[in-house]
């Protein structure tokens, strides 16, 4: 049985390895505790001389879902997003802020913002373990894991709050 989300209040010395364990821990029958998380006060929005804290929504990506290098790594998200502040006239952004801010600018009240899907590609220990193939003569014996890989999650959903 699947609980609706982790909820993680984001801060600078979080590890994403930790973060994306926790996130993907799994019950007795091997199914995910989670399905989504929540990151908590990631960056600011300024609408009107008003602060807003901006949450943000991940999921799995679904295995359907084709996989596409296009997207942010958590490295990216904790230098060039988490506790900036943006403004309604920031321009040349990254996604998920660039459509952030594009949706705000159509109408400044919503605070559940609907984005288009953006990956966020980020490292859990199975990532991490056993780095390189194992091969006995010209065949491959164990297949591993390739430096620095990472599990693609979803970026789904952005909701402000004062």
């Amino acid at each position: 049985m699947t609980e609706d989300c982790l909820t993680v209040q984001y801060r600078s010395k979080l590890r994403s390895i930790d973060l994306m364990d926790s996130f993907e821990r799994c019950n007795e029958q091997q199914e995910p505790l989670y399905k989504e998380l929540l990151l908590q006060d990631v960056f600011t929005v300024l609408i009107d001389e008003i602060s807003y804290q901006a949450d943000i929504l991940i999921a799995r990506k679904p295995y359907e879902m084709p996989w596409c290098n296009i997207g942010i790594t958590f490295t990216t998200l904790r230098k060039q997003i988490a506790y900036h502040a943006f403004t309604l006239t920031d321009t040349d952004l990254i996604d998920p802020v660039l459509q952030t801010l594009n949706v705000l600018r159509q109408d400044k009240r919503l605070r559940d913002i609907p984005i288009d899907p953006v990956i966020l590609k980020a490292q859990n220990s199975r990532n991490r373990s056993g780095y390189g193939s194992s091969f006995r003569g010209r065949q491959l014996s164990r297949p591993g894991t390739l430096y620095g890989e990472t599990t693609p999650y979803l970026i789904q959903r952005i909701s402000l709050h004062e």
